[in-house]
């Protein structure tokens, strides 16, 4: 970057900071004059890319194109796009997303067509990572093809029109939650407007997500009354939800589980720079980082091709959780922390024995949003605790396959109209 940059930006940064009283800015400035954390190889394919000019029009769709879907490799008759869209990152700035669209292979059960918004656990950096090449038979991303399995046969038997978001954004920013929720609605916004599905803006939505799903589907319910307040929001479901990061990580310190962890701080700093800088990584941090930067979720923690290590081999300082960075961007990163909180009917499920993601958390940001007077069931489930004798990381993904019956029949009990979500016993339910 040279000088004339760097002033020029210095310039812009002082005034922003100065009617701000100073905070973020300063982070800001001192992070981009410096070498970013990371940078995600380009897309190769051409349809990803952005046009110079995008119009500060959320939800506008800037092109499109039919593919063949084909989850798992396996091509389906029914009729699919994909849209590249318009939504916002964290600064308020419009930026390019693509979302895929899909018609159900059977008319809708509920005498009018439904769409449903499917937030996939994607948790990756890099392009080929992406929904929307899993749907064109990508493999290179393991968990989206396992969900993808487990949703397929509501899609084919319940008439569900379905529309896929690549959540991340171009940046593949995982566990930006604001990018994640707003990106999540206009996608909705786009998928509404592409005649060709024949929906309206009428049509009643549905969200659902697990794991990093669930992140994007709670952030974006918690947004949709002050963003998108226009959607026919009918429900959304949410599981495994990962509630507050910085509870997570530091106990998988040591641990295979700890460089996907750290992925996850890999993709934050792509929407919040000043989470992590550069020149407080050491070398093996920098290396670690040059190793992940375009890494998908993989099967199985081990497969990364990292030894097991801790935030501190990693990050230059007496305590990495301590540093300015971490101090001021882990609330922005947490569901506890956020002002915000849904309007719509909630149902949340989380397995008791999580060795993930504790489910202290969720009983946390349950009784937060119960008290901000949502309608929300939340179920306990010990479906997993036989898994969790074995591997208690494991009965966090046997969560996903033991709750999607239940998502499938509360979202049908939403679409039908029911006076009560249609939930499993022993679920609680507040307002």
């Amino acid at each position: 970057m040279s000088i004339k940059t760097k002033n020029i930006l210095l310039a812009g940064l002082m005034v922003l900071s100065a009617c701000s009283g100073g905070g973020r800015s300063e982070a800001i400035l001192e992070a981009v004059l410096e070498a970013p954390l990371s940078v995600p190889k380009p897309d190769a394919d051409d349809f990803y890319s952005a046009p110079a000019n995008i119009p500060d029009t959320p939800g506008a769709i800037l092109k499109s194109r039919a593919i063949t879907y084909q989850p798992a490799g396996v091509p389906l008759t029914n009729h699919a796009w994909q849209l590249q869209y318009v939504t916002r990152d964290t600064n308020g700035h419009p930026i390019a997303a693509v979302t895929t669209v899909i018609q159900p292979l059977a008319p809708s059960t509920f005498g009018h067509p439904v769409l449903v918004s499917f937030q996939h656990a994607y948790d990756s950096l890099g392009a080929i990572c992406t929904p929307s090449h899993t749907a064109t038979g990508g493999t290179s991303n393991s968990t989206n093809l396992a969900e993808t399995l487990e949703f397929a046969p509501g899609l084919e038997t319940l008439g569900w029109t379905m529309v896929i978001p690549d959540y991340e954004g171009p940046q593949h920013a995982w566990t930006a939650g604001q990018l994640s929720g707003q990106a999540t609605l206009d996608s909705i916004r786009a998928a509404l407007a592409f005649k060709p599905l024949g929906l309206s803006q009428d049509t009643p939505v549905g969200m659902w997500g697990y794991s990093g799903g669930a992140y994007a589907t709670a952030w974006a319910a918690t947004l949709q009354p002050s963003y998108a307040p226009e959607l026919q929001l009918i429900g959304a479901v949410a599981g495994g939800t990962p509630v507050n990061l910085m509870d997570v990580i530091p106990p998988q310190e040591g641990s295979v589980e700890f460089n996907f962890l750290f992925m996850a701080i890999i993709g934050a700093t792509r929407e919040y720079p000043e989470l992590l800088p550069r020149s407080l990584l050491t070398e093996k941090g920098a290396h670690a980082v040059d190793v992940l930067k375009d890494t998908c979720s993989p099967a199985s923690a081990s497969d990364l091709p990292l030894p097991a290590a801790r935030m501190s081999d990693y990050v230059a300082a007496s305590d990495p959780y301590s540093t300015p960075g971490f101090r001021a961007i882990s609330p922005k990163l947490s569901l506890l922390q956020s002002a915000l909180h849904p309007t719509a009917n909630i149902y949340m499920f989380h397995e008791i024995a999580d060795g993930l993601l504790p489910i202290a958390d969720a009983d946390q940001l349950v009784a937060k949003w119960c008290d901000a007077g949502v309608s929300l069931s939340y179920y306990r489930s010990n479906a997993a605790d036989a898994v969790a004798l074995v591997d208690p990381i494991e009965a966090h993904t046997a969560g996903a396959a033991a709750g999607t019956p239940t998502a499938i029949t509360y979202l049908m009990g939403r679409f039908s109209g029911l006076p009560n979500p249609v939930t499993p016993i022993g679920t609680v339910r507040c307002n």
